[in-house]
């Protein structure tokens, strides 16, 4: 799927420059953003959810010393058949789009898997020190592509975050922490995405009901 890129956040500067010409400002939880009026239900989409996956990834650079390399954040937003993606990067440039909901394991895929994903070996959890350097880290979890951490948030959970590693070495997806420790359960690539995507689905399912149990409710938004 290929979203189409909406809206491009400005800086402060120029958005105090174009607010006194332009009447399209609108204030968001990221900031003051300026856009056109066409794009109104998107942020409004982005406003009315009650779904949110919160992503954050890593992409891992070979090397003893520095291991860490790019970073970016995505936010999926999701109200009925809508998923309204905003991707967030290192410098603080946000970017929107818009997708369908059938097309949530693409989002996810394109964002969290990297090429040459393998399924992990079948083993026992591998159990990680919380203190090691990222170095250890990432020899421990057979040096991954790609480090990402994605929690579900809605009104009506404690949000419980999850540690995925990916790459070539093999899928790994935290379990249960124990003091200092956390634990990696082996994995695919393929079960990652579905059990996001399975989440999502279910809150959202839930989000619908909610929804329509609002007394004067008028229906759901659809794309």
């Amino acid at each position: 799927m290929q979203a189409r890129g909406l809206l491009r956040f400005a800086d402060e500067a120029t958005v105090a420059s174009s607010a006194a010409t332009d009447p399209h400002v609108i204030d968001t939880e990221s900031g003051t953003a300026v856009v056109d009026s066409s794009l109104s239900p998107v942020v409004a989409v982005r406003r009315g959810a009650l779904v949110i996956l919160v992503a954050h990834r890593t992409i891992c650079r070979v090397g003893p010393t520095s291991p860490f390399g790019r970073e970016l954040t995505r936010y999926l937003f999701v109200l009925d058949e809508v998923v309204v993606v905003e991707d967030v990067t290192a410098e603080g440039m946000h970017v929107l789009s818009i997708g369908s909901l059938s097309h949530l394991d693409e989002l996810l895929s394109e964002f969290l898997v990297p090429p040459g994903a393998a399924q992990a070996p079948e083993c026992e959890p591998v159990v990680v020190q919380q203190s090691l350097p990222p170095a250890g880290v990432d020899a421990s979890l057979h040096r991954p592509v790609l480090l990402a951490e994605v929690c579900l948030l809605t009104p009506w959970t404690v949000p419980e975050p999850a540690i995925l590693a990916l790459g070539g070495g093999g899928c790994y997806r935290s379990g249960e922490a124990s003091a200092g420790h956390f634990s990696f359960e082996p994995t695919s690539s393929t079960v990652i995405v579905t059990q996001v995507a399975d989440l999502l689905r279910s809150a959202n399912d839930r989000q619908r009901r909610e929804v329509s149990s609002l007394p004067g409710d008028q229906g759901t938004m659809s794309a």
